[in-house]
């Protein structure tokens, strides 16, 4: 009997699992299952925030180095760069929109990869080769617009992928953006501070001059050729993703796509706040912003004694503070507190900025040998930098919110291709939008 019992006790105890044990085995797994998909966002987060910086960086190439264009090309150059590079992002852009859905991811992306690299390369070895300036103006606009096409294709394809593997995605993206201008900036300060240290004549200015541009653009197209094999990183999730939907496309099959009106109506708030965000902007920004003049200086009728640096101080914490609003959405209440439509009612409301700014800009100083009179209604440096704290924090902040939350307005995922073709229309319309803006604008500065 006792051999009987203990035979079914071992027994029973063989048949008999473990629960304890198999649940924490499960609570293990999941607790891994947790990690590896927290690391892998956190990896794209990083791939994201990389292609951000490449999508602004050919653009701050080419307007940052304003003491060159001045110096060497037309008067109208740095305006019209700027139109030419917007124009031929806008009519790409809305190209991609009707027919991006036809081509192929990877080869989009090698495509405006490569024209960022040629144009980068092509640019600044103009200057030495046409000596006239008129006609090299007009051939630099070439790969200046270009380098806005290239745009066109680049940024709905990075973010159209971004905002399907996750929103906070668009959020590095926009953050990559912004910190393109932080970098150029203090590269310019850089070398304008080297450059000011130095006793040099006018010829070995001019030569060095074109060198410092030359830096720009070679570390510019050096960060284009690491974005290759940024992309070349992101692709085995791309596929991998794609993969995934073909082995659903019976269920996508039974999704018909909605038609470009009916995807604009269900975006139609952060289209327009995307575009009211960057057209407000690009008119302000530098167009009023770089007449304003330094208070402290004009007192001492020392007005232009700076060598440049007050604008360049107030340009750089422009560059600053975008960045740091680019990062809030990082943080869960700076997005929480804003919905799409008190984005889009914050967006419109910036439009006071251009009121305080053209009475910190306006009427202008009138100096002589004594002393500078009038000058403009609002004669504080101060209130100056505070004003493009705030202005540089909400285009940040508000762009990145948006960016981030539109996808949620789409109802269908087979439409979410076109939504963010749309968006990023939306974006470029807004940009050149402001850039014809600004060129109005200008009219009361050129006096």
């Amino acid at each position: 009997m006792e051999l009987k019992s203990v035979l079914h006790e071992t027994r029973d105890a063989v048949q008999t699992p473990d629960t304890s044990r198999s649940f924490v085995v499960c609570e293990q797994n999941q607790d891994s299952i947790r990690m590896s998909e927290t690391l892998k966002q956190k990896k794209l987060y990083r791939i994201f925030f990389l292609l951000g910086i490449g999508a602004l960086l050919p653009f701050n190439c080419i307007i940052v180095p304003v003491d060159f264009w001045l110096m060497f090309y037309n008067p109208i150059f740095l305006s019209a760069a700027a139109l030419s590079y917007n124009a031929g992002n806008w009519i790409v852009t809305l190209y991609m929109m009707i027919n991006g859905y036809k081509h192929n991811k990877n080869t989009i992306m090698t495509t405006a990869l490569t024209t960022w690299l040629v144009s980068l390369i092509i640019i600044p070895v103009l200057h030495p080769i046409i000596q006239d300036v008129l006609l090299k103006t007009i051939i630099t606009l070439i790969p200046i617009v270009c380098c806005g096409m290239a745009n066109g294709l680049y940024f709905p394809i990075v973010l159209d992928m971004g905002c399907k593997l996750g929103p906070l995605n668009a959020q590095a993206m926009m953050a990559g953006n912004g910190i393109a201008g932080v970098v150029t900036q203090f590269l310019l300060i850089l070398i304008k501070g080297i450059v000011t240290g130095a006793k040099v004549s006018q010829d070995q200015y001019n030569k060095t001059l074109f060198y410092q541009t030359l830096i720009y653009f070679i570390l510019g197209a050096g960060y284009i050729v690491f974005c290759f094999f940024v992309w070349a990183k992101l692709k085995p999730t791309i596929n991998k993703y794609d993969m995934s939907n073909q082995n659903n496309s019976n269920e996508d099959q039974k999704e018909e796509k909605s038609s470009f009106v009916q995807v604009f109506k269900m975006i139609i708030v952060p289209s327009l706040s995307i575009f009211s965000i960057f057209a407000i902007t690009l008119a302000i920004f530098p167009t009023i912003i770089a007449p304003i003049p330094f208070n402290t200086n004009a007192k001492k009728n020392a007005l232009g004694s700076d060598n440049g640096w007050w604008n360049i101080g107030v340009m750089t914490t422009f560059m600053i503070f975008d960045w740091v609003g680019r990062q809030m959405p990082v943080f869960k209440w700076a997005s929480a507190c804003l919905n799409l439509k008190a984005c889009l009612c914050l967006a419109v409301s910036r439009l006071v900025f251009f009121a305080v700014f053209l009475l910190e800009a306006l009427p202008k100083y009138v100096c002589d040998d004594h002393s500078c009179a009038k000058g403009p209604i609002i004669k504080s440096d101060t209130v100056t930098i505070l004003t493009m704290i705030v202005f540089a924090l909400s285009n940040g902040w508000l762009s990145s919110v948006t960016m981030m939350k539109y996808s949620s307005c789409v109802s269908k995922k087979v439409d979410g291709s076109l939504a963010a073709n749309i968006q990023t229309f939306m974006l470029n319309s807004g940009l050149f939008a402001g850039g014809l803006l600004s060129l109005g604008i200008a009219v009361p500065f050129s006096k």
